[in-house]
């Protein structure tokens, strides 16, 4: 029987083919904790919310395939810190400074003081004084807010936990427990229904993707991210409100 031999390009250049074709077959897993922040990330929607959609559709151009994991955000953190998930959908690095966030934002959120009244009137930080604020633990809120809340020695501030804390915040507000709540526009306006008033809006703040870099394909997952976002900027829904 006559035998055939592969000369060496050939059996390389099918080896190779071969070895990415069974890689191509193997998505990559990666799973991203993140707390209800509708209409950007929402357990309620099939979806999942816009930043969930978004990236996942970036993702899967390269083959990884996105698990997202609803947590409240404090416990959202502590599970990327312990290395149970691979890091969080969207964050900033004054959150979680122990993990690497994408270089490029994912997108754009303005957090503002909500009140009971329905005046249009806008006020001035200097204006809260001697109030009860409602905020959620280990939340950012943007350096302009963030800052004002380290430095105010005129407010007092109820944190809230657990799941559902914008809901809770709201029944506060309607019950007279605290003056104002703080949280992003279009966080407030999807999830309370327009049911409260910004008084004061501070300034548009990027949010980004961030992982643990504990696995060796995180590194190349967030270059790709980069890469893909500048590419294909993120745009919110066009019922969602646009920030003042």
């Amino acid at each position: 029987m006559k035998k055939y031999h592969c000369q060496n390009f050939w059996c390389y250049f099918l080896a190779t083919v071969v070895l990415l074709l069974s890689f191509s077959l193997h998505a990559q897993k990666l799973t991203l904790a993140t707390t209800d922040w509708c209409p950007y990330t929402c357990q309620e929607m099939t979806s999942q919310g816009d930043v969930t959609t978004y990236i996942k559709s970036l993702l899967a151009k390269h083959n990884v395939d996105l698990k997202v994991l609803f947590l409240p955000w404090a416990r959202a953190i502590q599970e990327a810190k312990i290395g149970n998930v691979d890091g969080v959908l969207t964050g900033v690095k004054s959150e979680a400074p122990f993990l690497h966030f994408t270089s490029t934002a994912t997108s754009y959120y303005q957090s503002c003081f909500f009140a009971l009244t329905k005046t249009k009137d806008k006020l001035q930080f200097n204006h809260i004084n001697k109030a009860v604020i409602g905020i959620i633990s280990e939340h950012s809120y943007g350096q302009q807010i963030d800052r004002f809340i380290a430095n105010d020695t005129e407010n007092r501030y109820l944190e809230v936990h657990g799941s559902e804390p914008l809901k809770r915040l709201g029944r506060l507000l309607e019950l007279k427990r605290i003056d104002y709540f703080i949280e992003e526009i279009n966080v407030a306006h999807y999830t309370l229904n327009d049911k409260f008033t910004p008084v004061i809006c501070g300034e548009q703040n990027p949010f980004y993707l961030g992982l643990t870099m504990k696995k060796p394909a995180h590194a190349n997952i967030l270059k790709l991210l980069n890469e893909e976002i500048q590419r294909t900027p993120m745009t919110l829904r066009a019922n969602v409100k646009p920030s003042l």
